[in-house]
């Protein structure tokens, strides 16, 4: 089981850093860090991941209020309590835990994803276009299993900062 939760980790990690080296080169932004927020940033193992596949610096924060913090210190900004956002973030803010890539990892990750991963679609998009009919009938509105009231699935969130580091929210009903 420890190889197939590894796994996912390695698959949500890897489709987050082949979306984010397509949006940094539009950009035209190099990024020195990634912040990574939510209920996923508290595994260990999950940020030393994300470490390694993107080949830079992992951070996350120690009170593990990331989305919430950010909408306090728009609001201090919004309401005149700081100034600015870099005044709110150094005065609002605690230092964040960072985990450093593996060059070995890094060097493995590298290779499976210019080797296998970027060219995964080009054999799975097929076999999903002919399960689709499995799944949703005939009528595109047909859905067997209809979505719950409430997340049962990560949901992910990005942006990117001045400072060049990309924030992400990893959530889990779980």
């Amino acid at each position: 089981r420890g190889h197939v939760y590894r796994s996912i980790l390695e698959a949500i990690a890897l489709t987050m850093k082949f979306h984010v080296d397509a949006m940094s080169a539009e950009l035209g932004v190099a990024l020195t860090e990634i912040v990574v927020s939510g209920g996923g940033a508290n595994s260990p193992l999950f940020m030393s991941i994300f470490a390694d596949v993107f080949g830079i610096r992992a951070s996350r924060s120690i009170d593990g209020g990331g989305a919430a913090m950010g909408a306090a210190m728009c609001a201090a900004v919004a309401t005149g309590v700081h100034p600015d956002f870099a005044t709110a973030a150094a005065a609002m803010s605690k230092p964040r835990e960072s985990f450093e890539p593996n060059a070995a990892n890094e060097h493995v990750y590298r290779q499976m994803a210019d080797t296998v991963y970027h060219d995964i679609r080009n054999h799975t998009d097929a076999l999903f276009e002919r399960a689709y009919p499995i799944f949703h009938g005939p009528e595109k509105d047909t859905d067997p299993w209809p979505s719950p009231t409430t997340p049962s699935s990560p949901t992910c969130s990005s942006s990117v900062s001045s400072e060049r580091a990309l924030t992400f929210a990893v959530a889990s009903s779980a």
